[in-house]
């Protein structure tokens, strides 16, 4: 959000503002049911009164579309809408995108983290961002079906033990 805490984190304005003042931006990201790539830090997906309704993984593109929209305003937005803004808008910037592991009912899925991966190669190709997309993941499954292609930097990360953060990098 460009330090500015007027817009809320991992949605299309606040990356808009980023790329306005920044040269890049980082964003979180999530998975449906249909394939998606959201922005959210969390994995929960929430009403306007703020309860629970579900899981990104669990739940389809239909399903959050109908509750993203609170007081007019957009609370959930695809990662394909920020690509877009940034191929016709901010062509120079770079975006960060944060592969979030924790999900509420797959760990890690070594196939849900392949599809994940290919879905970033495949907007990374539409949207001719080659060069321009950074990768963290603390999934090992997602980094190495990137390892073959030069388009998309990688970046391991490790919460725990750090001999064995390295080794898996």
């Amino acid at each position: 959000n460009g330090f500015n805490t007027d817009f809320v984190e991992n949605t299309l304005p606040a990356a808009e503002y980023g790329l306005s003042v920044l040269d890049g931006i980082e964003q979180d990201i999530q998975y449906s049911m249909d394939g998606t790539l959201w922005l959210d830090h969390s994995n929960d997906v929430f009403d306007c009164a703020g309860n629970n309704i579900g899981c990104f993984q669990t739940m389809t593109d239909a399903e959050i579309a109908e509750v993203a929209e609170c007081d007019g305003e957009l609370r959930y937005h695809t990662l394909e809408s920020v690509f877009e803004l940034m191929a016709s808008e901010y062509p120079e910037s770079y975006i960060s995108l944060d592969i979030k592991g924790q999900y509420c009912e797959i760990k890690n899925s070594v196939e849900t983290m392949r599809q994940m991966a290919q879905a970033v190669i495949a907007l990374v190709d539409k949207y001719d961002m080659q060069k321009k997309v950074l990768v963290e993941s603390g999934s090992i499954e997602f980094l190495k079906e990137l390892q073959n292609q030069t388009s998309i930097g990688q970046c391991f990360i490790e919460f725990g033990d750090v001999d064995e953060g390295l080794a898996n990098a």
